[in-house]
């Protein structure tokens, strides 16, 4: 199940993108993803299973350069992750259908 970004979801969501981003703290992730949700250009998707997160996406729409475009606006997927054992069933396929700008 896919959820909206309440500051739980935040914090869960910024979980995950650490074991993703290993180089980069829960915090700083938390601050990272609170400020995407007052970003219309930016969304965070958490996917939930039995009220446990396992997965999320993170895209943007883009203004700047982006390899390989030519034109602007671009969607970008900044990152997507699924906990290992929840991989091969179609998760990160719901995540990243949702990140359609």
């Amino acid at each position: 199940m896919l959820t909206e970004m309440t500051i739980n979801a935040v914090h869960l969501a910024a979980v995950l993108a650490s074991q993703l981003w290993q180089s980069t703290t829960e915090e700083e992730l938390t601050h990272e993803f609170t400020q995407v949700t007052h970003n219309e250009s930016e969304i965070i998707y958490l996917y939930l299973e039995a009220n446990e997160a396992i997965g999320f996406a993170h895209a943007s729409l883009r203004m700047d350069y982006v390899e390989e475009t030519s034109t602007t606006p671009v969607g970008y997927l900044e990152g997507v992750y699924v906990l290992s054992e929840h991989r091969r069933k179609g998760i990160a396929q719901i995540l990243l259908s949702a990140c359609d700008f």
